[in-house]
């Protein structure tokens, strides 16, 4: 019975009840005894398992608090004030033993890593809590996610307001006193960024200083409100990393100070396997790489962050694509094992996009259970290639390799 329902009934019952008996106390006995009503039966959770109605509260259903600490719904049986009758997974004592329809990792299949810990935990901002005008009600949890449903972009385009928020630009003191921004990066926790090894330090010698969050349009002053300039305390590139070769191009640059979270800025997944080539299990992947570099070879940068849906390609070709590379840069050729490949159709990344993302999102419209909701896993990041835009692949570094190199740096206690 709605909410409404139940306080139509108590007016009519006003009436003919004993001036004796305080209104409030009717309130609570007719509430009490719907409440009674629908606790106990039988219910189908969001993810179709079977469970039981119960109240959601720490002594009844502690699960369904947990999941919407983490923003996701359970199944309600009934509407009540000021707790809601859920479907509760049957044999629950605690969070997460069910799935919801939101994503999460399913029953028995915990995460397996700190990164994969880490990402859930994050996966929380996707939503905002907006206060209700119901007396008693709890604030409601406003959906953020601005994950693109296409497969495929045809061409570079613009990205959405919130769709990449993990995006980061690197800046470098300039000479008048100003920041160059000359690299991308990946916000991957409160106070770390994750980019390229060669984007710490610039060919003329500068240091990465600062990255700039919550960017979208460089050019609109109005955005002050959320973007977020925070200064670089430490670059750590990783131990192997020897320019001039590419082997290893990736590092970390600690922040100053932890950035605020937000549906606007909030941290990137990590991909933790080794996956995501052409032709594993018939996998037809199209990762998005994102970034403010050159639009077209000798061209400018964008003032608007890009993003393009970029085919991987396979390490033989790849590697033919590189033979003429010189071996100071490529001494044993393309090494499939910390490098991948993408592009080599007309789209492609370019100068200026260097340290940043190539990621797939994990929002699955199947509301499959293996992947949090509306998060991006950054399966490369951006290193080199040849002439931007032609038939030639661009190089990332593979990030599930350097995945255990960067739980210890990040997350060190966990």
């Amino acid at each position: 019975m709605a909410a409404t329902a139940v306080l139509v009934l108590l007016a009519a019952g006003a009436a003919a009840a004993p001036r004796a008996v305080p209104s409030s106390l009717l309130v609570f006995k007719v509430g009490a005894c719907i409440i009674r009503e629908h606790t106990g039966s039988d219910c189908q959770t969001a993810a179709g398992t079977p469970g039981v109605c119960r109240l959601a509260t720490k002594a009844d259903c502690p699960w369904a608090l947990e999941e919407l600490r983490h923003g996701r719904e359970p199944e309600t049986c009934y509407e009540s004030v000021p707790h809601a009758v859920v479907c509760c997974p049957r044999g629950s004592s605690g969070p997460s033993v069910d799935t919801s329809k939101r994503g999460g990792w399913s029953q028995g299949s915990r995460p397996r890593s700190v990164a994969q810990r880490k990402c859930q935990e994050y996966a929380k901002y996707v939503f905002s809590e907006v206060s209700s005008d119901l007396l008693f009600a709890a604030p409601e949890r406003v959906d953020q996610c601005a994950a693109a449903r296409d497969t495929f972009i045809i061409g570079g385009v613009k990205a959405k307001a919130m769709e990449f928020p993990h995006m980061v630009l690197v800046g470098y003191d300039s000479d008048d006193g100003g920041i160059d921004y000359f690299c991308g990066g990946s916000l991957i926790s409160p106070t770390f960024v994750l980019t390229a090894g060669h984007c710490v330090t610039t060919a003329s010698g500068k240091q990465a200083r600062w990255v700039l969050l919550g960017e979208l349009d460089r050019t609109d002053s109005k955005a002050d409100g959320w973007r977020q300039l925070v200064a670089v305390s430490e670059t750590i590139a990783y131990p192997q990393y020897r320019p001039p070769s590419t082997y290893h191009d990736i590092a970390l640059l600690r922040l100053a100070r932890p950035a605020t979270l937000s549906g606007r800025v909030r941290p990137a997944c990590l991909q933790t396997e080794r996956a995501l080539r052409p032709g594993d299990d018939g996998n037809d992947v199209a990762p998005v790489a994102t970034g403010w570099g050159l639009t077209a070879w000798e061209g400018d940068p964008s003032p608007f962050l890009q993003k393009v849906s970029l085919r991987l390609v396979s390490d033989d070709t790849c590697t033919w694509n590189y033979e003429d590379t010189s071996k100071s840069r490529l001494q044993h050729g393309i090494r499939e094992d910390i490098q991948l490949c993408a592009g080599g159709t007309n789209k492609d990344t370019c100068q200026g996009d260097s340290g940043g993302p190539l990621q797939v999102s994990t929002r699955n419209f199947s509301r499959s259970s293996d992947e949090p909701y509306c998060m991006y896993n950054v399966i490369g990041v951006t290193s080199f290639g040849k002439a931007c835009g032609l038939s030639f692949p661009g190089v990332y570094t593979r990030v599930s390799y350097y995945v255990p190199w960067i739980e210890k740096v990040v997350w060190p206690n966990e």
